[in-house]
């Protein structure tokens, strides 16, 4: 780094500090300026003791500057390296680079950058199953909020004939699966430019679809189309589409065939600015159940994100080890009811958060990634602790069988902890 590139370093100790945490400021900028690190400063974040001082001073060395300006900012902490989905993006796309991408979510950007939403399998499960319903984007409605271009795209089509063929638009997908008199009165009256008709290789359906004006035809199959359905098209201004694919996979993909950012984008509760202070954000930060949380400016242009990846070892402890002592009190003071019932309260509130430690630990310690790797190892002692727990009280008693479960329990804690030691992540914060 150069005095060009980086405007300034500081270094400190934790806050209103003693003369430790002074002594090794200063000692570390000294030796970053005589690396050749350009503007490194050492500060005090508070008050300067008289202790401080004097020790300075009886050394004749510049004690470090009290400063109570300097904060960790969003923009300290956020990773910028995050791919965005771009507006113009069809959904089919989008999902596919979804999951490549290994994120749970990612944001949608418009052509400047601007951010405009994030897509996640949730919000696309809660727009997909609007069962029943006959509009919207839910996979039984009819509707298609599409451009024949983009349909093309995503049906892997030869595009024939039509026009406007980049313009978004409000389309109804109707298929072709009966003779042409029960067709024709299948299809609507006076919204023929707003129609989709999928067939096969059928030229009567296609040649009165065609004289009803539809806006878009799609082929399948492989036959070869006549020449004069693509004739008429033409003459009537009616898009033709050919795909390899069956009607069947044409149905499935046309609901995906939608532009991304016109498919319900959720805007996550809590948007950060670069220059929030993360003291003042922690609280908010922590307490949001995304953990994709995105990084704007003041003219909303994305920027980056947060990721919400935190060790929480003394919930894992407390959690393990408030159930390890529920199978101690069970195990040696059977006869006493009190301890019975605080037994079964315990365990009641326990066993929930126990099962939940491998989403709840693993995906913010090691990311939803990485987690999937180690999760079934990390349950393997639990569920075998309960599959030894009835044999063994059926021959040995209830006691010894608490004492095993409770050993399995144990185990279990410390691999745990010994996972999140060894966590990428946990190294890189303390880096």
């Amino acid at each position: 780094m150069t005095e060009e590139t980086i405007k300034s370093i500081y270094v400190s100790g934790h806050r209103n500090p003693d003369i430790d945490s002074l002594a090794s400021a200063a000692a570390l900028a000294e030796l970053k300026r005589r690396q050749g690190y350009a503007n490194v400063k050492a500060i005090c974040p508070g008050r300067l003791s008289e202790k401080g001082l004097f020790l300075f001073g009886k050394f004749g060395v510049t004690p470090p500057e009290p400063r109570s300006d300097v904060y960790f900012r969003i923009h300290d902490i956020m990773e910028t390296d995050i791919p965005v989905i771009t507006e113009g993006t069809t959904l089919f796309q989008a999902v596919d680079f979804l999951n490549k991408s290994g994120y749970v979510r990612l944001p949608v950007v418009d052509k400047n950058g601007k951010f405009l939403g994030m897509l996640s399998p949730i919000n696309l499960l809660s727009n997909l199953l609007g069962i029943g319903a006959d509009y919207g984007n839910s996979l039984t409605g009819r509707k298609i909020h599409s451009s024949i271009k983009l349909i093309a795209d995503v049906i892997q089509a030869e595009i024939l004939t039509g026009s406007d063929l980049e313009v978004i638009e409000d389309l109804k997908a109707y298929v072709a699966a009966m003779n042409v008199e029960s067709f024709d009165s299948h299809l609507p009256q006076g919204e023929e430019r707003r129609l989709i008709v999928i067939s096969g290789d059928r030229s009567e359906i296609h040649l009165r679809a065609i004289q009803r004006k539809i806006r878009l035809m799609i082929i399948t199959g492989e036959k070869a189309i006549e020449p004069l359905i693509l004739q008429v098209a033409h003459e009537q201004n009616v898009a033709i589409l050919k795909t390899q694919l069956d009607s069947a996979a044409v149905i499935r993909r046309l609901k995906f065939t939608v532009p991304v950012e016109s498919y319900g984008l959720s805007l996550p509760p809590t948007i950060l600015h670069p220059e929030d202070r993360v003291s003042k954000m922690s609280s908010r930060i922590l307490g949001t159940l995304e953990d994709v949380i995105p990084v704007v400016d003041s003219e909303q242009t994305f920027l980056g994100a947060v990721f919400k990846k935190i060790g929480p070892v003394l919930f894992a402890i407390i959690v393990f080890g408030g159930y390890a002592l529920c199978n101690f009190f069970t195990s040696a003071y059977t006869g006493q009811n009190s301890l019975l019932i605080l037994t079964l309260v315990l365990g009641a509130i326990g066993y929930p958060l126990q099962a939940s430690i491998p989403s709840l630990c693993g995906q913010s310690i090691f990311g939803p990634r990485e987690f999937g790797a180690i999760s079934a190892s990390l349950m393997t002692f639990n569920y075998l602790g309960q599959f030894l727990y009835a044999p063994v009280m059926s021959v040995c008693g209830m006691k010894l069988g608490w004492i095993v479960y409770g050993v399995f329990t144990l185990i279990g804690l410390v691999i745990l902890i010994a996972a999140i030691g060894a966590s990428p992540y946990r190294k890189s914060l303390k880096n």
